[in-house]
């Protein structure tokens, strides 16, 4: 999977932002969120909604998953890997 990852500066509740390239590896990582961390809602800001472990921003052809920290991070590259540049 391709993403990179980048640190929120703008709000301080999510401390990583990880942009995925690609509808359908969004598509697939957002069912992973969903089973291991549970439902959350899309964005327009870097607010807790629904969730405290984890969002999603959703703009045309930018895909960007919000996660509260390390251990979210952590388990996300266990998952998918390290970070792959486009």
């Amino acid at each position: 999977m391709k993403y990179s990852v980048h640190e929120t500066i703008e709000q301080s509740y999510f401390k990583y932002g990880i942009e995925v390239f690609g509808m359908l590896d969004f598509h697939r990582a957002r069912q992973w969120f969903n089973k291991t961390y549970g439902f959350s809602t899309n964005v327009d800001y870097n607010l807790p909604l629904d969730n405290e472990h984890w969002a999603y921003h959703i703009v045309y052809k930018t895909y960007v998953f919000y996660v509260q920290g390390e251990e979210e991070l952590a388990w996300f590259k266990l998952k998918y890997g390290q970070e792959e540049l486009i």
